[in-house]
């Protein structure tokens, strides 16, 4: 895709932005009972560098948009990581084959081979800086008592394409521990355990863990931050800390309006997207899809918008397979259907589920959000001014400029 047709924002206020890298761990110390093994599984791709396509785009668009309508609570506040998500499935679809492989590339829309290219792509067009603090890290665990029987193969390929690290444990409560202090430090302490037991069939475990943390190009000042009032979906009123700003860059379709607001250096951006007056949020949710989304970014324009929002947190934990499922990925989960003989060529292994817990933190510094995917596999111009007020259940992202993806996707129906 030529970047004149993915850039959404032109002209000195021009915000170029890609999606996020694929950066190493941050430092983890192994209890002695756990193996670090990634020192045998090099981590360079063959075949040099490939560039992110037109197809690719479309294909992730779908995806996050499928996973954020099929998991968005009709009351409940969520929050999901499309980009989390796809790298722990990705991941696992390196390891699968016959119906499974093929269920799975029918939703990346190509060969397991090219989409681990193309995520690559994605990951590999940024890093950290100094104004925004990303980290991207995959790992695999692997149950020491099945080792032997995992395919090399599939391991070179995780360590290749998402530069996980692999580790091999007694899957004991250590273990467990272990896992969850990696979480831990790969978040910040946003997410501060996924495991409270392990299950005595398990062979292992791939974990994806994902980390934003940016401070708003224009800070608030202490004026700009005032008590509001939000309309709750069930009828009520809470009181909230409302943020006050004027911003520069709005959008407004036929179904919704909102705003764009930069973090610092320009790299990223929030979408603040309220729909219109007599329409209720899940309807709203229920009919987005890739090209709703594209004629709602493709509307964005630079145009004075006086802007409130509230001050929140929100934090999700979400089991995926059934919106998975919806999307035509079903045997991954079927014990006496799911082929991983790319993991392991001995006996049946399935993945029990895939989940994720994210959160996200919007205040009047910037944003901080983070998630973790986890899979479990077992045996068997000039305008007027105008205001877009989120006083009411609304829709919010962090979004890619460059390519529109959307890294975050949330809802806000109740505030207390």
């Amino acid at each position: 895709m030529k970047s004149s047709k993915r850039r959404l924002l032109t002209g000195s206020g021009c915000m170029a932005m890609a999606l996020l890298t694929l950066l190493g761990s941050s430092p983890f110390t192994l209890r002695p009972g756990a193996e670090e093994l990634s020192g045998s599984f090099g981590s360079e791709q063959k075949g040099g560098r490939t560039q992110l396509t037109d197809q690719t785009v479309s294909s992730l668009t779908d995806i996050s948009i499928g996973l954020f309508r099929l998991t968005a609570g009709d009351d409940a506040n969520t929050a999901v990581s499309p980009l989390s998500a796809l790298l722990c499935l990705s991941m696992l679809a390196n390891g699968a084959e016959g119906e499974t492989r093929a269920q799975l590339e029918k939703l990346f829309g190509m060969s397991a081979e090219d989409w681990n290219r193309q995520l690559r792509a994605l990951t590999d067009t940024i890093s950290d800086t100094k104004d925004c603090r990303i980290r991207l890290g995959s790992s695999v665990w692997l149950n020491r008592a099945h080792v032997r029987s995992i395919r090399p193969a599939f391991l070179q390929a995780n360590a290749e394409w998402y530069g996980a690290k692999i580790r091999r444990a007694a899957f004991d409560e250590a273990t467990r521990r272990d896992i969850n202090r990696w979480v831990e430090q790969q978040t910040d302490g946003m997410v501060d355990s996924i495991l409270e037991d392990i299950p005595s069939d398990t062979v292992l475990y791939l974990i994806n863990t994902l980390l934003f943390n940016a401070k708003w190009q224009r800070p608030y000042a202490d004026s700009e931050i005032q008590t509001g009032s939000f309309a709750n979906a069930d009828g009520t009123q809470a009181e909230v800390t409302m943020l006050h700003s004027e911003e520069e860059f709005y959008f407004e379709t036929g179904t919704a309006a909102g705003f764009c607001k930069p973090y610092a250096g320009g790299r990223y951006s929030f979408w603040g997207i309220l729909p219109n007056v007599g329409t209720p949020l899940p309807d709203w949710i229920a009919a987005l899809n890739r090209d709703t989304w594209r004629e709602l970014t493709g509307s964005l324009q630079r145009r004075p918008v006086t802007v409130e929002m509230p001050e929140f947190t929100c934090k999700s934990e979400l089991r995926l397979n059934d919106a998975l499922q919806a999307m035509g990925v079903n045997d991954l989960f079927l014990p006496d259907r799911c082929d991983l003989s790319g993991i392991s060529p001995d006996g049946r292994l399935h993945c029990s589920e895939i989940r994720q817990k994210a959160a996200v933190e919007i205040s009047r510094n910037g944003t901080k959000a983070a998630a973790v995917t986890w899979g479990n596999v077992r045996t068997t111009a000039l305008f007027p001014p105008v205001s877009v007020v989120l006083n009411r259940p609304f829709v919010y992202a962090v979004v890619d400029q460059e390519s529109g993806l959307p890294l975050f996707l949330g809802s806000v129906n109740c505030l207390t």
